[in-house]
């Protein structure tokens, strides 16, 4: 289990659940576990993400709760601790929605074209050495356990779209070709290959759409690197749902996707917003100063919202309903931009610290208000830090180390997670940005040996 507050991330337990039933009564009976024997008890706890499947599914896909699990874990920890949140991971959740999307024919079609381009290309060593000089891109390999690698799939082949077209019309693959033909029976087989991967090369209509696949998950990619961030990031959910919307709802306007399956992919994303939404991210919304001037007033979903937050989270306050009642009349406050939200000062501070540093610095005036922005605006909406333990917990213990006991796995993941707090404390281009600001930080570009952790 990973932790995540305002101090970082870290590692709390590695739980051995082999020969255990993986039931909702299981996870619901870990979950009490770890919340009871939180550090400062179970008021410190608001928040639990988990990966979800798809709506109305009654088993599991993949991975993931099935969408009655999730309601039951849901249920079983709010009779228990009733100011505590489930969401479900929005990560995740994107990248189910790049699923459905890439289960569309023509996406399918465009994705394993693409590929065929790529395997094609590399396996044969005259052309990849042609392809390298040609182009400044690599041809890269993407993982196919997320279907956010099938849209950088569909990036990167038109990042080197000018580099394949000159690669197939040029003098190497046509003595390339010379060379198969003298092979005789043995060549056939590649020069037929290479005869339908020339075709599409060749098809305009290939790269016309392989472009238009381009655009129309690039923000869903967007959405997707700012759940994986290291930055808490529940402010902005909401307003990337949104944009990434209107970005699909504009595709007939700036793309070869016809109309009829723009609507198609319409009806994905508003699935898969309506299942993974949550009244924390219209919370998270309602109270980022970024948008402290947006008429808020006007969309019911935000302010329902934001005051179903508020009446779960001040379950945990001392003075209850009535603190959650006094930070609904500060909210206006701070929609009206009065006191030391109107000053210039405190408005130019906005987009420069973290918004939840934000409300510590400039949110004393409104103390009740204050008490739940910074508890809302420093949670993450993604479990991408638990996704990250389970690549390095994968480093650690494969088959070359098989037979590692748990306790030494959770000992050795345990100073591997301190040692990078610890770098991040005095590495010096985080001097400008706290330490305790850096939430999910990502390790895929941090590199520790073994000795180092391991002495």
């Amino acid at each position: 289990m990973i932790v995540l507050c305002v101090a970082g991330e870290s590692f709390d337990e590695q739980h051995d659940a082999s020969g255990e039933t993986k039931d909702t009564k299981f996870y619901i009976t870990f979950s009490l576990r770890k919340i009871k024997n939180a550090p400062g008890g179970p008021r410190n706890v608001f928040h639990l993400v988990v990966d979800g499947g798809t709506p109305g599914a009654k088993k599991k896909k993949k991975r993931g709760l099935s969408d009655a699990e999730f309601r039951e874990l849901e249920k079983g920890i709010q009779e228990v601790y009733p100011w505590i949140s489930v969401t479900l991971c929005q990560a995740h959740s994107c990248d189910l929605l790049l699923e459905g999307i890439f289960k569309l024919p023509e996406f399918a079609d465009v994705l394993a074209k693409g590929k065929r381009i790529k395997n094609f290309i590399k396996l044969y060593q005259a052309l990849l050495a042609e392809f390298r000089r040609l182009s400044p891109y690599t041809l890269t390999d993407f993982d196919t356990t997320r279907f956010l690698y099938a849209a950088l799939h569909c990036e990167n082949i038109e990042e080197c779209h000018n580099a394949i077209v000159s690669l197939f019309h040029g003098a190497v693959f046509q003595a390339w070709k010379v060379r198969q033909v003298k092979r005789g029976a043995k060549g056939q087989a590649a020069l037929q290959e290479s005869a339908a991967v020339l075709a599409i090369v060749t098809d305009l209509n290939y790269w016309s759409f392989n472009k238009a696949a381009r655009q129309c998950t690039h923000p869903i990619c967007q959405m997707v690197r700012l759940c994986d961030g290291r930055k808490p990031n529940m402010g902005d959910i909401a307003e990337s749902w949104f944009q990434m919307g209107q970005r699909i709802k504009e595709l007939p306007q700036h793309t070869a996707i016809s109309p009829a399956r723009a609507k198609a992919i319409e009806e994905l994303w508003e699935d898969r917003w309506s299942y993974a939404h949550h009244h924390l991210h219209s919370a998270g919304y309602a109270l980022n100063p970024n948008f402290i001037k947006v008429h808020m007033f006007d969309i019911p979903y935000v302010m329902e919202g934001l005051q179903e937050t508020m009446r779960v989270i001040f379950k945990a306050h001392p003075l209850g309903e009535t603190a959650y009642e006094n930070a609904l009349r500060e909210f206006n406050v701070f929609k009206a931009c009065q006191g030391v939200y109107g000053r210039a000062s405190t408005q130019s501070m906005i987009g420069k610290l973290p918004n939840y540093q934000w409300w510590q610095q400039y949110g004393a005036g409104t103390p009740y208000l204050q008490w739940a922005a910074i508890r809302i605006l420093a949670m993450v909406a993604s479990s991408s830090a638990s996704e990250r333990h389970y690549s390095k917990l994968g480093w650690m213990k494969g088959k070359l180390r098989n037979r590692l006991a748990n306790d030494k796995v959770q000992k050795m993941m345990f100073v591997h997670y301190s040692l990078l707090m610890g770098d991040r404390v005095l590495d010096p281009k985080h001097m400008e940005e706290p330490v305790h600001t850096a939430i999910g930080e990502s390790m895929v570009d941090v590199e520790i040996s073994v000795s180092a952790y391991l002495c």
